[in-house]
């Protein structure tokens, strides 16, 4: 399965920060886990589209390469064949806030009903998420929300803060209650990451962890590796890696196969792509927060028909519990049904 994941790795390696290639649609017809059930919403106001008229929903993501993405593109799919709808999956050719913004008024030209969407930056993008309002297109986000909730109907997201937790509980029972540990995640601004921090700082706090210190990298794995080797090699008494999304997971656990320190330095991912989950039956990996980025997809889709459709605004925040994948339990079929996929 591990050889089989080379080519994706590869890939991310080329890419350096995951971008995507462009855009486009993708459709899954693979058996799927049940979506987490729908929030209590109330009947709004707003002009509802007639039942049965087509619909062309929007979904933007970050990228298009990552398979957490590609999980989300498939419950969105899903669910639009499961409603009758079009959704048209649209990702920018590289990771940054132009970028996104370029792919946001790409589809704003072509007027869809509604759009379902991560935001790249927090902050960065609410002057595109105020352009999105102004056209009189309703928006769900899902994966990485903005700051000005205003100009959103809803934000589908994972307990990020509560992820980073599990995290540090879960490095605190594989240590033993006490040692040292290490962060790295992506620059500062994606809040979705931001927040996984946030939690992981305070789990530690919490539990008597022993911080040395964060890196951050927009995903290059060679420049997480080398900044994983100076940590090891500054602290050689270092007890654990948290990496708060997929490719720090995949850099450290790098690291720490070419240091021999497998077993001894322990590496905690977030995610669960096929690279991480070969390296999680390898044991280089020691346990993964895996999010339900299918179901994200498919309420994202929900939400957003339903608003247009029946007039139906859906809960403002929901949040998405998440999963901790260990060597012991990764076969086990309600994990297996969580795991990443690399075909949409």
């Amino acid at each position: 399965m591990y050889k089989g994941s080379i080519k994706f790795l590869t890939a991310l390696v080329a890419v350096g920060t995951l971008a995507a290639c462009g855009s486009g649609g993708s459709t899954s017809t693979s058996a799927e886990p049940e979506a987490a059930s729908s929030s209590a919403a109330a009947t709004s106001e707003a002009s509802a589209v007639p039942a049965g008229e087509p619909l062309e929903i929007a979904l933007i993501t970050n990228d298009q390469f990552d398979p957490f993405y590609m999980t989300i593109n498939a419950g969105a799919q899903d669910e639009a064949a499961a409603q009758g709808v079009n959704v048209t999956w649209n990702a920018p050719d590289k990771t940054e806030v132009s970028a996104q913004t370029a792919v946001v008024e790409s589809v704003l030209a072509r007027k869809p009903d509604g759009i379902v969407m991560s935001a790249i930056d927090a902050n960065a993008m609410v002057g595109v998420f105020q352009k999105i309002k102004d056209a009189g297109i309703p928006v769900v986000v899902v994966d990485a929300d903005i700051n000005d909730p205003s100009l959103r109907l809803s934000a589908i997201t994972s307990d990020n803060v509560r992820g980073g937790e599990m995290a540090a509980e879960t490095m605190a029972e594989l240590l033993g209650g006490s040692g040292q540990v290490s962060y790295d995640g992506y620059v500062p601004g994606i809040k979705s990451v931001d927040d996984r921090l946030a939690g992981w700082q305070a789990g530690i706090a919490r539990l008597g962890l022993e911080s040395v210190g964060e890196t951050y990298s927009k995903g290059d794995l060679k420049e997480i590796a080398a900044n994983a080797a100076a940590v090891m090699q500054k602290n050689h008494d270092l007890g654990g890696f948290f990496g708060s999304w997929t490719n720090p997971a995949i850099g450290l656990a790098t690291a720490v196969q070419a240091a021999d320190k497998v077993g001894e330095v322990k590496v905690i991912g977030f995610d669960a792509s096929p690279d991480e989950v070969a390296l999680l039956k390898q044991g280089v990996i020691s346990a993964l927060i895996v999010q339900k980025a299918y179901d994200m997809g498919t309420l994202g889709v929900r939400d957003i028909v339903e608003y247009l459709r029946d007039g139906v605004t859906p809960e403002a925040s929901q949040k998405l519990d998440m999963i901790v994948a260990t060597t012991e339990n990764v076969d086990d079929p309600e994990v297996q049904k969580y795991l990443y996929r690399t075909a949409g």
